[in-house]
């Protein structure tokens, strides 16, 4: 009968872990010569708009977007910025609530906020509309600017839209959101997210863990920890292999 020998658990362990990280060893020598000739490569020239990478870095929208049309507009909402078409046209925690054309003056509101523009977009004024209760919609109704408050209360603008009275609940048609074609939808990304993130960022984030954030980091101490590990057990199985070694040509003189 044959006996196996038992092979020692540093040398099963070293195999293991060896081939578990493959693929990070991979990752970082191919990441690490790129960082090494960044100014060669160009890296941070190149930027990257790739939604599932800013996704990453938390560069695309938390919340999905809204649109209002008037006549000449639409107005659109991703997260705390504002725009007019493709154009940025404000900051503001505030929800979007509706557009409406008013004569020559458009009517933006928002959850507090009425905004007064004119129809090419210039701002005219802006002031707090509601105090104890947020906006919900708006409409521009038998040439009459009507306010519908959360609380079901409405509110009737005087000619100049500037000073506003309650009025009785009427059946409106209320401005409704609309759907954005495919086109300003991309247009309206690229206008959020920038000019995106440079490549040499990116590939550094990689090298280091960070594009997962702090887990990412944690993952890559491990591999390191690990690396040292195999590093410390290779040379440990070639120092006892070559005690063997040794061994074995003193007992052939013998």
């Amino acid at each position: 009968m044959t006996r196996h020998k038992k092979k020692f658990p540093a040398f099963l362990w070293h195999r293991r872990l060896g081939l578990l990280l493959v693929l990070f060893i991979i990752m970082l020598a191919i990441s690490g010569i790129m960082l090494n000739h960044t100014d060669s490569l160009q890296l941070s020239r190149y930027r990257v708009n790739n939604a599932v990478v800013l996704s990453l870095y938390a560069i695309n929208p938390k919340k999905p977007s809204i649109s209002y049309k008037t006549e000449q507009h639409i107005f659109s909402q991703l997260d705390e910025q504002i725009y007019i078409d493709n154009k940025k046209l404000l900051s503001d925690k505030q929800q979007l609530r509706g557009a409406t054309n008013a004569a020559e003056i458009i009517i933006l509101v928002l959850s507090q906020d009425v905004i007064l523009l004119s129809r090419d977009g210039e701002l005219i004024d802006r002031y707090a509309l509601a105090q104890h209760t947020e906006i919900e919609h708006i409409s521009f109704y038998q040439n009459r600017a009507i306010i519908k408050m959360m609380d079901q209360t409405m509110w009737q603008a005087d000619k100049d839209i500037i000073n506003w009275q309650p009025i009785a609940p009427e059946q409106i048609i209320w401005e409704a959101p609309v759907q954005l074609n495919e086109k300003l939808k991309q247009q309206l990304l690229e206008k959020y997210r920038g000019e995106g993130l440079p490549l040499e960022r990116i590939v550094l984030d990689i090298h280091s863990g960070r594009i997962l954030g702090s887990l990412g980091v944690y993952i890559m101490d491990a591999v390191a920890i690990i690396m040292l590990f195999l590093s410390f057990s290779g040379i440990w199985m070639w120092w006892q292999r070559r005690l063997k070694q040794k061994n074995k040509k003193h007992r052939k003189k013998k």
